[in-house]
């Protein structure tokens, strides 16, 4: 008897630290991205906001941090734009950094990049709930394009660059992928990816129904309420 109590004293034990482990996990406070550890106690803190600071005569450098994390707590990313700018009659860009960090659910650095980008009213990157699959934003010197990566930095697929992005969409389960850009001089185009089969389907935003686009788990494209195609 003494003997079955101590074994459902021991498992009660374990069951109690497996809880423990599994609740260290990222948390996305107003000002900044949280990484606590299993006892509770704060382990990393990055800053999150919008600052400008005078750095010389004329001299402005303006910081923008974002982050986020997974559904899951286990994934968080950071992404940072550092521009200098000389003031005058007109504005002059002297350098412009970007800096984008995936870290794990330890705080370690998963993989970094620095071309990616956020265009004017969209963030740079879209994530599964899970974390394991994201899709993020890139500026090369020819224009946007839009990347599927693993969580370490794995390249999935990306769309041809393009002169602008208006829209990008992640599945919460990660797997379909939707986009919404244009080419120089070209109409809008909406591409959708199945990033299991690695196939796409591309239509032109002209010739799709009215209605907003939406792009379902099951990989469903609804314009409205109205179901388009689906992929395989």
């Amino acid at each position: 008897m003494r003997t079955l109590a101590l074994f459902l004293l021991l498992a009660g034990t374990a069951s109690a630290d497996h809880e423990e482990i599994s609740s260290r996990r990222w948390i996305q406070a107003p000002a900044s991205l949280l990484l606590y550890a299993h006892d509770g106690s704060l382990v990393s803190e990055i800053g999150l906001g919008e600052w400008k600071e005078e750095v010389g005569p004329g001299l402005i450098r303006e910081r923008i941090m974002l982050g986020g994390v997974s559904k899951s707590g286990q994934f968080a990313w950071h992404w940072q734009r550092t521009v200098t700018i000389r003031r005058g009659r007109d504005d002059e860009v002297l350098s412009s950094t970007r800096t984008f960090v995936y870290f794990g659910t330890e705080g370690q650095v998963l993989w970094k990049g620095d071309i990616v980008d956020a265009p004017d009213g969209l963030p740079p990157i879209r994530i599964s709930d899970d974390g394991e699959t994201m899709v993020v934003l890139e500026r090369g010197f020819d224009g946007w394009s839009a990347a599927a990566y693993t969580f370490t930095g794995n390249r999935i697929l990306a769309t041809p660059e393009m002169e602008r992005v208006e829209r990008f969409e992640l599945t919460r389960n990660g797997r379909y992928v939707m986009v919404l850009g244009s080419g120089i001089d070209k109409p809008l185009v909406y591409t959708f990816f199945d990033l299991r089969a690695k196939s796409k389907k591309v239509l032109q935003a002209a010739d799709a129904p009215l209605g907003d686009a939406t792009l379902t788990n099951d990989g469903r494209v609804l314009f409205g309420k109205d179901a388009v195609f689906r992929f395989k």
